[in-house]
């Protein structure tokens, strides 16, 4: 009877995964096996069961955590910034209120 690489749980259904370079896992549940083999997202640490997105070699769970942590590298000091009296272009298509002329 095999015994879990994770749990140590020794159970007689218990698989065996191979890679290509001969390592051996033991695990008796997918549970442990996820566990033991996923990887984990670089930006929020959740444990990659799909297909996941690769960029320079890290590892993340979606494109909005590979964007965010592409972000999170760039130095703050490089940010562009903006006076409040010239707000990006992007802020214009904000309506701005209306006014009727008449005080209140």
């Amino acid at each position: 009877m095999d015994r879990c690489m994770v749990c140590g749980n020794a159970y007689e259904k218990a698989f065996r995964v191979t890679f290509a370079d001969g390592a051996n896992y033991v695990f008796d549940c997918f549970e442990c096996a996820i566990h033991g083999l996923a990887p984990r997202c670089r930006h929020c640490s959740c444990r990659v069961i799909g297909h996941g997105v690769e960029r320079s070699g890290a590892i993340f769970c979606c494109e909005h955590c590979a964007r965010s942590s592409s972000e999170d590298l760039i130095d703050e000091s490089a940010r562009e910034s903006f006076p409040a009296s010239d707000p990006p272009a992007w802020t214009s298509s904000v309506a701005a209120p209306r006014t009727t002329g008449r005080p209140r």
